[in-house]
């Protein structure tokens, strides 16, 4: 058995990559380091392996891509292998940002390919010298604990699992193995040019790298494997304080300030790169790590409220509550809306914008004890209020009267100051009013003396009739 299938199997043996009877995808291009696993894979399936199917994507974007699907085709044949090819043709391609289109249109294929032929795992050719030019380029660019530990050997994808068995294997390697057996293989004129990123790296910066230690590669490679030893380790820890300090609601989720900034400066990042990184994108949130400064600085000055816009995600800062919202915010200055009276009539329920509903009803004291009330519930005398009795959402300049031994009244935008109302939650506040526009009810803040003395006398009498004001959630 050739070396290279020999130190594959035993990795195999030892990681647990597949079984006899799994099905085994393998991403080819027809590039040499593809071509090389393909054939390893393909004799160790000879001797017992799995069973082994080929995807491949042709771009359609270089004139040679046609002679790396013929080639494929061929070696398919010859040795009886299914092989699956998704056709991206150059009218799908996309004005700009090509390189990220294509990998997203590869990895979606596989993994439709995957749940059809009900396959374990995908194993692409990923090798070590690609893992040198990751963790170069991420630490270039700045990244995070994850980006800096570079691919995973193993990770989650589909119904099963992405594997990268040649991880550890430099291309010399690769070449040497297709020149020893025979395996064909297409260069890709476009590994050369040096307009592409990766390829200035891999032709001007991995040589003088490997000049100065030729066991570079594998310095690398233990560098990343710590790395995602300690990102393992705290994951769990993470997780944890993730769900101490955030919940979740309809909009997104909520932060406890307090608790927040009690916590290390440290742990502060992580956690936030934990939501940034893990949570986020389940949600389809993608934020910058750049922005990391800004959201800590958001989250710790000591503004009561405010608001931070990022693309698909909105920070509100009410008090000590930050709420992440989904989505971005509109820049436009809200519009003032013409208030909409909704008149209160006898025995009828009127639902509420908010989660309630709110109704009027002729009782006696006789019904009192069997009303299924809930929540708020006020009694009077038609000739105590002035009709008819309005619902309506509140209003700047709006007075309430709160203290029965004084004749004042005060504003109700002061009210929801003091009490530290959030913006959202006073939007959709609603008061109830009578016919000389005097607020009688902020529901679920406030009610003026005028109903809880009339409600108070009336409780006291017996066997009269009264009207009952009764606010229901639902």
């Amino acid at each position: 058995m050739d070396k290279l299938m020999q130190r594959i199997a035993s990795d195999n043996e030892k990681n647990h990559y597949w079984l006899p009877s799994d099905v085994v995808l393998v991403a080819v291009s027809a590039g040499v380091d593809s071509m090389a696993l393909l054939d390893v894979i393909r004799r160790l399936a000879e001797e017992g392996g799995p069973q082994v199917e080929v995807v491949h994507v042709h771009h359609h974007l270089r004139e040679s891509a046609d002679g790396d699907l013929k080639l494929l085709e061929t070696y398919c044949q010859l040795h009886q292998l299914p092989c699956h090819v998704r056709h991206w043709h150059q009218s799908e391609h996309p004005n700009s940002n090509w390189e990220e289109a294509a990998r997203h249109v590869r990895y979606q294929f596989f993994e439709e390919q995957m749940e059809e032929r009900q396959a374990s795992c995908l194993l692409t050719a990923h090798h070590a010298d690609d893992q040198m030019e990751t963790i170069l380029m991420k630490l270039t660019r700045g990244s995070t604990l994850s980006g800096y530990s570079g691919m995973k050997a193993v990770r989650p994808f589909g119904n099963g699992r992405l594997i990268r068995p040649l991880l550890s294997y430099e291309k010399n390697e690769l070449y040497r193995y297709c020149h020893d057996n025979g395996v064909p293989y297409q260069e890709d004129e476009t590994n050369q040019s040096m307009a592409y990123t990766r390829n200035r790296y891999r032709h001007q910066l991995l040589p003088l790298i490997k000049q100065e230690n030729q066991q570079a590669s594998q310095h690398f490679q233990a560098f990343s494997q710590q790395l995602q030893d300690i990102e393992e380790l705290l994951s769990p820890l993470l997780t944890t304080h993730f769900a101490r300090l955030f919940q979740t609601n309809e909009d997104g989720w909520q932060l406890d300030r307090l608790l927040f900034i009690e916590e290390t400066p440290a742990l502060q990042r992580l956690v936030l790169t934990y939501f940034f990184e893990t949570i986020g994108p389940k949600e389809s949130i993608f934020i910058s790590k750049k922005h990391l400064p800004t959201v800590l600085a958001f989250i710790q000055s000591d503004l009561a409220q405010g608001e931070l816009n990022l693309v698909g995600l909105q920070l509100k800062k009410r008090y000590n509550v930050i709420y992440f919202h989904r989505g971005s915010a509109e820049n436009e200055k809200e519009r003032k809306k013409t208030p909409i009276y909704k008149e209160l009539k006898l025995n009828q329920w009127l639902e509420l914008e908010i989660n309630g509903k709110i109704g009027l009803f002729l009782f006696s004291n006789g019904d009192l004890e069997r009303a299924e009330l809930n929540q708020v519930s006020f009694v009077f005398k038609q000739a105590d209020v002035q009709w008819p009795l309005m619902v309506r959402p509140w209003q700047p300049g709006d007075t309430i009267q709160l203290n029965p031994k004084q004749p004042f009244t005060k504003k109700i935008a002061r009210l929801f100051v003091d009490r530290k109302v959030p913006k959202e939650e006073r939007q959709r506040a609603q008061v109830v009013c009578d016919a000389n526009g005097t607020v009688l009810w902020l529901m679920g803040y406030a009610t003026s003396v005028l109903l809880t003395e009339a409600s108070q006398q009336q409780m006291n009498q017996e066997n009269n009739e009264y009207l009952m004001l009764v606010f229901e959630n639902n």
